[in-house]
């Protein structure tokens, strides 16, 4: 699941393209703002889509300058229904590299405990897409090594 500030939503589609044309499943990579829901409020559209798409990867976009509160609603969601053990295993926040994390609240910074944080230095829709293919084949290389442990 790819989420992010709406005013980013272009480049998650971008990246979502190029994902599909090196053989990802389209219906795999969910991006909310796609959703059609019949859910009136936001926390019950966002718990809907989790529900439903069950997703395995989080990553969650942190752009300097934009705002984040979305982002930040749909971590503490996801902070909410995943155990600490879970999320280390599902979230991936990606931020510019300069982003200012100082503005940030205490849960937000916490997760670079439990997620993983990756810094990019260019947040366009080919670096990103390398960087959510390296981290689902090393997901899947992980639960690969569990099965033949």
């Amino acid at each position: 699941m790819l989420l992010g500030s709406r005013r980013k939503v272009r480049l998650r589609h971008r990246i979502k393209e190029i994902l599909v044309k090196k053989g990802y499943t389209r219906k795999n990579i969910v991006i909310m703002e796609d959703i059609e829901d019949d859910e009136k409020y936001l926390d019950e559209q966002f718990g809907s889509i989790l529900d439903k798409y069950s997703p395995t990867l989080f990553f969650a976009f942190f752009h300097e300058g934009v705002n984040m509160d979305g982002v930040i609603f749909e971590l503490g969601w996801i902070c909410g229904k995943y155990n600490p053990k879970e999320i280390s295993k599902r979230l991936r926040i990606v931020s510019d590299l300069d982003y200012n994390w100082k503005n940030r609240t205490r849960y937000i910074q916490s997760l670079f405990h439990t997620g993983q944080l990756i810094p990019i230095e260019k947040m366009d829709a080919a670096s990103l897409s390398k960087c959510i293919q390296h981290n689902v084949i090393n997901l899947l290389d992980t639960y690969h090594s569990k099965i033949r442990v």
